[in-house]
């Protein structure tokens, strides 16, 4: 198998002139039925004798590339990609001859790509193969090149390897927090190829889709009962610019390398709704990989988060802004410019005692990038005494908030002597956050009793 060996057999063939032999093979024939072969009786006077002719003749095409070696070697491709090998070969004959060859598996991942040709005394031809394995195992042919007196067999030899690559997100979401309208923020993550090849990668969004209108035809999530997503498209910019962006969005990374993919949130107004789906194909293949991008678009630094969903996830059908015309000012004045924002904790009722119920709601800070605005924020609960009577209790009851952080805040419930099981216990109270802007959330607390 070596380069030398293979030379020499090249050469030897080039030289030698053909030979021509005769073999006498006797036959002894025997008489009787054929029970036993082997054991009948003959007579070596009851002989035939057959006269072999074999005739060995100077082959007509050999391979002149690669030092002269019948086998072609593709070696570890990664499934959906295509790699090429030429292999040349030339007529040693006196003659004009002209090339045939052998068909290859139509369904297997051998290719011959050009076509044969008639060679000259002396000529050379290149004949270029393709290998692209869609399965990850090891795959052979033989193909014979005919010409005329002769057959010049090529072993084809390739190894199919599925690729292995993986993403740093550790679930489905990649959750790029909060963003100020007309800002943006960016986040990475990497791909990691752990596969022994190389691979080429292509990341498409959802929202750039050809098919993105007729996936958004399915029924939306609030309506049904699996609260299965079929499309992740959400809210989009009003500007016509992507609100995400991926870059590098296609490349390739060599065996066990990773690739750093910059994300960019770039939100122009305000909502809670903005996603899109992102899918990674290798080798322009089916997906290796997909999941989910989310973010929110804020008017102000300080927000709350963490309570029930009192709108669906449709920004046409969720609650507007108030103008800020006469008629919004009016309204915002009676309402206190409150938002709304609903809490539901569950007591579990045991044989002998209640188990008081505790929810995590979160103030959080955007970290802006204008330089004149105010940085950091604080809350702070009002009149707390009035809900606890009920059994609710908060705490911390005020904090400050420093940018780009949020604060886990603890509402507890415990059930007060007397009250009835079957009646949920509703409270509510004002939270007042201060940063940018002063705003206030309007906290409807209720809490329901439940048995074990």
């Amino acid at each position: 198998s070596s380069s030398a060996y293979s030379a020499a057999i090249g050469s030897l063939l080039r030289q030698y002139k053909g030979k021509f032999n005769t073999y006498v093979v006797p036959c002894y024939i025997g008489s009787g039925p054929c029970g036993d072969p082997g054991s009948l009786k003959y007579s070596i006077y009851n002989t035939v004798y057959l006269e072999v002719h074999c005739p060995t003749v100077k082959p007509q095409v050999v391979i002149i590339s690669d030092s002269g070696k019948n086998s072609v070697d593709f070696g570890e491709v990664s499934i959906g990609q295509n790699v090429t090998r030429s292999v040349t070969m030339q007529n040693i004959s006196d003659k004009t001859v002209e090339l045939t060859s052998t068909l290859l598996d139509t369904d297997g991942p051998f290719l011959m790509l050009n076509a044969l040709r008639v060679l000259s005394p002396g000529g050379t031809h290149t004949a270029v193969l393709s290998f692209a394995p869609d399965k990850g195992c090891v795959y052979q042919e033989v193909l014979s090149i005919k010409s005329g007196s002769s057959i010049l067999a090529m072993t084809l030899v390739g190894k199919g390897v599925s690729p292995i690559v993986n993403l740093s997100i550790e679930s489905g979401l990649f959750d790029m927090g909060a963003v100020l309208a007309g800002e943006y923020c960016e986040r990475t993550f990497k791909i990691n190829n752990t596969s022994s090849l190389s691979i080429d990668y292509v990341i498409k969004l959802d929202s750039l889709s050809l098919l993105r209108h007729a996936k958004s035809q399915y029924l939306p999530t609030f309506i049904k009962r699996d609260k299965k997503h079929k499309s992740y498209v959400g809210t989009q910019n009003f500007n016509g610019q992507n609100v995400f962006d991926l870059v590098p969005s296609e490349g390739s990374i060599p065996a066990g390398d990773n690739k750093e993919i910059t994300v960019t949130f770039a939100p122009d107004h305000c909502s809670e709704n903005y996603s899109d789906g992102v899918r990674i194909e290798l080798f322009n293949q089916e997906e290796s990989h997909f999941f989910e991008l989310k973010g929110l678009g804020k008017n102000h630094i300080m927000y709350m988060f963490g309570g029930d969903d009192l709108t669906p996830d449709v920004e046409s059908l969720a609650v507007l802004p108030v103008t800020e015309d006469d008629e919004g000012k009016k309204i915002n004045r009676l309402y206190k410019n409150s938002i709304p924002m609903l809490v539901s904790l569950f007591s579990v009722a045991k044989e002998t005692e209640v188990i008081p119920a505790n929810r995590d709601v979160f103030v959080a800070c955007v970290r802006t990038m204008a330089v004149s605005q105010k940085k950091n924020g604080e809350y702070q609960f009002e009149n707390v005494q009035l809900i606890q009577s009920k059994g609710f209790s908060i705490e911390p009851q005020k904090g400050m908030i420093e940018a780009g952080t949020k604060k886990a805040v603890t509402i507890t419930w415990t059930p007060p002597p007397g009250h009835e099981s079957n009646q949920p216990m509703e409270a509510s109270v004002l939270v007042t956050l201060k940063g940018d802007a002063v705003e206030q959330y309007k906290l409807m607390l209720r809490g329901i009793i439940v048995s074990e």
